[in-house]
């Protein structure tokens, strides 16, 4: 698999957003992403902010990337305690592959990079 990593998230990633949103749109037309062009900025102003609440789960997001186009969504936790869902159900990690990229290993792939940013 070529060069497959994780970039941390950053307002400036809307190209990528954009990517994110067409592929979720062509396979699943019926429904839209949960994050899209119009939403980004707002989603990851919240989760930059909930990393110095220490009342919130801190929320850190990264694009996993293979040769420079965009893949899959990953959200580490930390702080899980502060919420009972994600302490109880949700975990430290989350994650997403695009429709077009599953069932490939790139989610395996990815959370192994994950818990690396985790160390």
């Amino acid at each position: 698999m070529n060069n497959l990593y994780l970039k941390e998230a950053d307002f400036d990633d809307i190209e990528i957003v954009n990517q994110w949103e067409q592929d979720y749109l062509k396979y699943n037309s019926n429904k839209s992403p949960y994050i899209n062009v119009d939403s980004y900025n707002g989603w990851l102003d919240l989760h930059k902010r909930s990393q110095k609440d220490e009342k919130s789960v801190h929320l850190f997001d990264y694009w996993l990337m293979l040769d420079n186009k965009v893949i899959g969504l990953f959200l580490l936790r930390t702080n899980i305690k502060a919420h009972e869902g994600f302490y109880k159900y949700g975990g430290n990690v989350g994650y997403d592959i695009m429709p077009s990229y599953r069932r490939r290993g790139y989610g395996t792939i990815g959370l192994h990079l994950a818990l690396e940013k985790f160390k």
